[in-house]
């Protein structure tokens, strides 16, 4: 491996520690996933949305700045005070090999938070119609009794779809900024997991 390569490899693997860090508290977790769902937006307006005192809000902006996942982009006057808004600078995404270390409250945390946005959204499409409102949708439901190799290939499809679905992202990003077309929101899911025997 060479000088830049080996380079490249720990600013990856630093910036994996700093997001691991990160998203080890569910409230930050909540936080740096409404910064990536909005533009930007204050400690004020996300702890009037998490239901979260501003100090605690605002004390885990502060932490996701520093751990390099979130930035401030501007500042406004308000009553006398300041107001302080942020950005997401990364999206709230750990690897298996990354989640398989953090404890297990931490792996609950974050999968809590994941499934509970995902219910969200799943309530919100349900009700204004737009899950079934296109012709092309995809929903599928598929239980499976496998092996542990079995298991492991089923987990290497997921991530390989999970990476070409940002791949998705990026090019429709850039078609976007050239076509000025309004983006239309779409929330794309993955679950694999196991049951507890019958």
């Amino acid at each position: 491996m060479g000088t830049k390569q080996k380079r490249a490899t720990t600013r990856m693997q630093n910036a994996q520690l700093e997001l691991h860090k990160a998203l080890s508290h569910e409230l930050r977790v909540e936080i740096l996933t409404f910064l990536v769902e909005h533009p930007k937006a204050s400690p004020i307006e996300m702890s009037r949305v998490l239901d979260a005192p501003v100090g605690d809000v605002s004390h885990h902006v502060k932490q996701l700045v520093k751990y390099g996942c979130a930035e401030e982009v501007e500042t406004k006057p308000r009553r006398g005070a300041v107001e302080h808004f942020y950005r997401a600078t990364s999206r709230p995404v750990i690897t298996s090999a990354e989640l398989n270390k953090m404890g297990l409250p931490a792996r609950r945390a974050f999968s809590g938070q994941i499934i509970r946005k995902l219910v969200g959204d799943l309530e919100q499409a349900f009700e204004g119609g737009t899950i079934e409102g296109r012709t092309d949708w995809h929903l599928t439901r598929v239980p499976m009794s496998l092996d542990e190799e079995g298991w492991q290939e089923l987990l290497a499809i997921h991530q390989r779809a999970f990476e070409e679905t940002y791949e998705v992202q990026a090019r429709s990003d850039e078609r976007r900024s050239k076509s000025g077309e309004e983006p239309v929101r779409f929330t794309s899911c993955q679950l694999s997991f196991e049951l507890p025997p019958r």
